[in-house]
């Protein structure tokens, strides 16, 4: 090994040890009370050297929120090499996604944090890393579509794009409100009591698979519907939703409605 490339390989393993100190610290104490000497101190570094790497707090954030993204990159192009058919790799796409989400909560609330840093605080070069990083996840999205064209599984005339991205953006939303129902369960918060619409106890994958499936029955040929699974919205009971309570709720309303109209 050249001096060159063992002095990368330290760099490179300092930038790690900096982050995981960072991931400990953010998820501990959540990004805005967390300080570069909360930071510094775990890491077992001094503050002067942290800086040789990240300018600042928001640098560090981004930092975090990279490496987050390499990880679920790594997840999706494992899932989608495992598939020969374009749909299936679509839909092994999303299964990676729901698996890293659950297996990986704070790198995927990092990615999903609306606290997102200041591009003032950023450099250059991190901004133009961000950037790359995201096009990736679109470029391999609307590469499965446009391979599924070639092969005939998906209609030649949908945009490719506009499906790749509501897809995301679907799986994405039921992902987070799932991972906000965890978390207030874990804290305790949640009111997991059984009532009408109670988000709490709702089986969050089913309503994961169902979003995807449906969506892509619209943008499939005939010859692609053979692959997914039949479009059924499932009850308030197989959602774990009690629907015997909703349907009480809902009677004890409209009686309401009319004691008050009358």
């Amino acid at each position: 090994m050249g001096i060159v490339e063992r002095k990368e390989r330290e760099k490179e393993a300092r930038r790690n040890q900096i982050l995981d100190a960072t991931e400990r610290v953010f998820e501990a104490k959540g990004t805005q009370l967390a300080t570069m000497d909360d930071i510094a101190r775990d890491a077992e570094l001094a503050k002067g050297t942290i800086y040789l790497y990240y300018r600042n707090k928001d640098e560090l954030q981004l930092g975090v929120m990279l490496r987050a993204m390499d990880l679920m990159h790594e997840s999706f192009e494992s899932a989608a090499s495992n598939e020969n058919l374009a749909l299936k790799k679509f839909q092994a796409v999303g299964n990676a996604y729901w698996k890293f989400a659950e297996e990986h909560p704070f790198q995927f609330k990092m990615m999903c944090n609306s606290d997102f840093p200041l591009r003032e605080n950023i450099s250059d070069e991190m901004i133009l890393e961000m950037n790359e990083k995201g096009s990736w996840v679109w470029k391999l999205l609307v590469g499965i579509i446009e391979e599924g064209k070639k092969e005939g599984t998906i209609k030649s005339d949908v945009e490719s794009f506009s499906v790749a991205m509501l897809s995301w953006l679907n799986t994405m939303s039921v992902l987070r409100l799932y991972q906000k129902v965890q978390e207030n369960t874990a804290k305790g918060t949640a009111i997991t009591a059984k009532q009408s619409f109670n988000f709490c106890t709702m089986d969050f994958r089913k309503v994961y698979d169902l979003s995807v499936a449906t969506l892509l029955s619209h943008a499939v040929t005939p010859e692609g519907a053979k692959y997914l699974p039949p479009i059924r919205f499932p009850s308030m009971e197989e959602l774990n939703i009690s629907a015997g309570d909703a349907l009480n709720d809902l009677n004890i309303s409209k009686e309401s409605n009319k004691n008050i109209l009358a």
